[in-house]
């Protein structure tokens, strides 16, 4: 049993060195419900809500979100509010969400 553990750690160490491959995309998802604008690493499961647009880079998919801000539920390609998790990784990438 003491084997075993080395080994299932080495995997899931590899698996998460995966998640940031190059052909990973940070998502701008929107969620039906309540507008709030969210972004999450395509490589996430599940993706919450609906997707607006991918980028290569989280400050990129910050910028884009900052546009999309809008007091119309109706607009649903833009952002009514954000959740707490997208104005805290934007604000660590240097963009400031209402």
């Amino acid at each position: 049993m003491k084997k075993i553990f080395p080994i299932v750690l080495t995997s899931a160490c590899a698996f998460a060195g995966a998640s940031a491959s190059a052909d990973t995309k940070y998502n701008l998802n929107r969620t039906t419900t309540s507008g709030a604008c969210h972004i999450q690493l395509s490589t996430s499961l599940p993706q919450i809500g609906v997707l607006l647009e991918a980028f290569d880079t989280q400050k990129a998919a910050c910028d884009k979100a900052l546009t999309l801000k809008t007091d119309d539920v109706t607009e649903t390609d833009k952002c009514v509010e954000y959740t707490k998790g997208a104005k805290k990784d934007c604000k660590a990438e240097g963009v400031e969400l209402p």
